[in-house]
C-alpha cells in the first residue's frame, strides 16, 4: 500500500578562503551556506555537522507533518523509521571524511613534489646537475602530522559513533518492552 510521498530538497555551497598567516604559512578556511529549497530557509555555517543537523532537523519536520497528530504511536515509529537514515549515515559519514582527506593529502604531496623539483631545475645551472647529488627529500612537515592525527581522531569517532548508534538502539528496544503505566 502507497502512502504519503514528501521531498525535501536542499543547496549547498561552499566557499573557501586561503591566505598566509603573518609566519607565511599557508591557511585554509572553509565555509558553507544550506539553503531548504521549499521556503528558503538558509543556515550558514563553519562546521559541516551543523548543516548535517539542519538537514535532519527539515526531514524530521517533513516526517513530523505527514503522520496524523493524533496517534502518537504511529508518530514514535514514523520518527524511528526515519531516523534509521541517519544511523546509516552516521555509519558512513567519518568514511568519507577520511576517504576525501586522504585524497587531499596525497594531490598535495604529488604538489608539493611537482613545484619542489621545478624550482630545484630551475635554480640550479645546467652543469651542476651532472655534480650535484639530488636533494634529500624533506622531512614529514608539521602540517602532515596534524593531518594524520586528524584522520586516527576520525577513525576513532566513527568507531565511536557506531557504539553509541548501536547503545540508541538497545534502550529503544528496552523502552518498547516495558509495559505502559
Amino acid at each position: 500500500m502507497k502512502g504519503q510521498r514528501d521531498s525535501a530538497s536542499f543547496v549547498l555551497r561552499f566557499t573557501q578562503d586561503l591566505w598566509r598567516d603573518t609566519e607565511g604559512e599557508p591557511r585554509v578556511e572553509w565555509r558553507g551556506q544550506i539553503q531548504r529549497v521549499k521556503d528558503g530557509e538558509e543556515l550558514r555555517f563553519t562546521d559541516l555537522a551543523d548543516a548535517m543537523n539542519f538537514i535532519q532537523e527539515s526531514l524530521l519536520k517533513v516526517t513530523m507533518n505527514a503522520v496524523p497528530k493524533e496517534d502518537k504511536t504511529y508518530q514514535d515509529k514514523a520518527i524511528r523509521e526515519s531516523s534509521k537514515m541517519w544511523e546509516k549515515f552516521a555509519e558512513t559519514y567519518t568514511s568519507m571524511m577520511v576517504n576525501a582527506m586522504q585524497q587531499t593529502i596525497k594531490q598535495s604531496e604529488t604538489f608539493q613534489r611537482q613545484v619542489t623539483d621545478t624550482v630545484e631545475q630551475a635554480m640550479k645551472p645546467w652543469w651542476l646537475s651532472f655534480v650535484t647529488p639530488p636533494a634529500p627529500k624533506p622531512p614529514e612537515s608539521e602540517a602532515m602530522a596534524t593531518q594524520v592525527q586528524i584522520l586516527q581522531t576520525l577513525a576513532t569517532l566513527q568507531v565511536q559513533i557506531q557504539n553509541l548508534s548501536e547503545k540508541v538502539t538497545s534502550l529503544e528496544a528496552q523502552l518498547e518492552k516495558k509495559p505502559k503505566v
